[in-house]
């Protein structure tokens, strides 16, 4: 199985931003999904190794505590995280404690594959 993820230009840039502060980003999330059911994406994830006080040196609102970053693109979202592993969700939105990794297997746990079936 193939798909093709056209990726905009303002993404591919953000990329390229992140290898050169030594990153090895990997897009997941609903880019992944609807690149899988053939839909067009305006939706980008990003998994980042960096920690979030480097992510901070990057982009200038980052959440500590989830190592978040909304980064505003034309028309487009993005939002690069640090690879994280989530504790219990009390309220079920939010983890009550992350500790951050630097693997995507590590990071992969967290996240649910449900395609929105």
């Amino acid at each position: 199985m193939s798909i093709h993820l056209e990726i905009p230009a303002s993404i591919a840039a953000e990329l390229s931003r992140l290898r050169a502060a030594g990153d090895r980003p990997l897009l997941v999330g609903g880019a992944v999904r609807d690149a899988l059911l053939g839909l067009s994406v305006h939706d980008f994830d990003v998994a980042s190794r960096l920690p979030p006080a480097e992510l901070a040196s990057l982009y200038p609102r980052v959440d500590p505590r989830l190592g978040a970053a909304q980064v505003p693109q034309q028309g487009l979202e993005l939002t690069v995280t640090s690879m994280r592993r989530d504790g219990v969700y009390t309220d079920q939105r939010r983890p009550d404690r992350v500790e951050f990794v630097t693997t995507p297997e590590e990071d992969a746990v967290r996240r649910d594959f449900t395609i929105n079936a």
